[in-house]
Formats: C-alpha cells, sequence, structure tokens
C-alpha cells in the first residue's frame, strides 16, 4: 500500500514536471515558428509580381 502511494506520487511529479517544461518551452516554439512563417511570406512577396507587391 505505501509502494503504491509512492508510486502514484513520483509518477504524478512526473506528469507535472513534464507539463511544466513542455509549457515554459511553448513560447520560444512559438517565436520560432512565427520568424520562419515571417521569413518565408516575405520571400514569397519578394518574388511575386510588382502588381500583387503593390496589393498591400
Amino acid at each position: 500500500m505505501i509502494a503504491e502511494k509512492a508510486y502514484d506520487v513520483g509518477y504524478s511529479a512526473k506528469l507535472h514536471f513534464s507539463t511544466h517544461d513542455i509549457v515554459e518551452q511553448a513560447p520560444g516554439w512559438i517565436g520560432m515558428i512565427s520568424l520562419i512563417l515571417v521569413s518565408f511570406r516575405s520571400r514569397l512577396t519578394f518574388w511575386a509580381p510588382s502588381n500583387f507587391r503593390n496589393s498591400y
């Protein structure tokens, strides 16, 4: 019974800290993805026809 409770507590702590790591790293991943998308979009507008660029 004590071993089962210890296992449950350890498992819960592992889940908590893994969730904490994901939440802590999420803003960095969002920023990286945004930077890549903006960079890719700027390359698309650079190679687009001039009338497409002036429509913005």
